[in-house]
């Protein structure tokens, strides 16, 4: 999209986590990046208790924090919300496989439904945490929302190896992303869980603050795209990348040409 309004374009993907980028952009070796707010919530660690965990406030914060400090400027953030939620599977085939629970049949929309389900459940239902999201931090959720945490067992996965536990039948919840292509894939079923839960976090483009005021094109053009970027668009892209085997650049074609940001303006 930018080389077709005359920019020379160094792709520079797959330069590392978030901390790199972040320190790629602060040396000025990169000129335009993409980052989560609540990877960058690491950075930030203070005052997080007071922060309202809103999507749009959460990126505000970031954005301010991030100014305060001198750092590259977070433009307007997608629309899709790519934080974590609460999932199940809706497939009663897979769902619950020996744990005496079966979620899919009972199908409950939010987590002010799990209580009783749990309850009822005549063995020792499986919950599968990712390995950033502590036993205490589960431990809270639960008993703000009434889940019975002593009956329940806990079990540590990667973030991405969580929602194949759940459709395998090694796991009747997981706390997943809710950009997970899996999520479409699997038939898995996102809980209803109230804003507070966990926090809300958006994909945004940041640029350095220098490109940002010399060339406003790049400006708009990245947030043409993050304005474009629905939760089903960025399923979607991961799909066909990781399961698919399409190539990811042609996978990014199709996405800037479906927004019209492939034509010189």
């Amino acid at each position: 999209a930018l080389e077709a309004r005359g920019f020379a374009v160094v792709d520079m993907t797959n330069l590392g986590p978030a901390e790199a980028l972040t320190g790629a952009l602060l040396a000025d070796v990169v000129d335009v990046a993409w980052l989560d707010t609540g990877q960058a919530l690491a950075r930030f660690a203070e005052g997080l208790d007071d922060l309202d965990p809103a999507q749009a406030a959460v990126a505000a914060y970031v954005r301010a924090r991030e100014a305060a400090a001198g750092g590259p400027r977070w433009l307007a953030c997608a629309p899709a919300e790519v934080g974590l939620g609460l999932a199940y599977s809706g497939n009663p085939d897979s769902a619950g496989l020996g744990h005496g629970l079966n979620l899919a049949a009972a199908a409950p929309a939010s987590i002010d439904a799990l209580g009783p389900l749990l309850d009822a459940a005549q063995g020792e239902p499986i919950v599968a945490l990712p390995r950033a999201f502590s036993e205490s931090g589960w431990d809270a959720l639960a008993a703000a929302y009434g889940l019975p945490a002593g009956r329940l067992h806990l079990k540590h996965s990667a973030l991405d190896d969580a929602a194949i536990d759940l459709s395998v039948g090694n796991a009747d919840l997981a706390i997943i992303s809710k950009a997970a292509p899996e999520i479409d894939l699997l038939d898995l079923r996102l809980l209803d869980v109230p804003q507070g839960a966990f926090w809300r976090a958006s994909l945004c483009p940041v640029v350095r603050d220098e490109v940002a005021e010399r060339f406003p094109d790049v400006v708009e053009v990245a947030e043409r795209l993050a304005a474009g970027l629905s939760l089903a668009r960025l399923r979607a892209m991961v799909s066909k990348t990781q399961y698919l085997g399409e190539p990811a650049e042609r996978v990014a074609r199709q996405v800037l040409s479906e927004l019209g940001l492939l034509s010189a303006r």
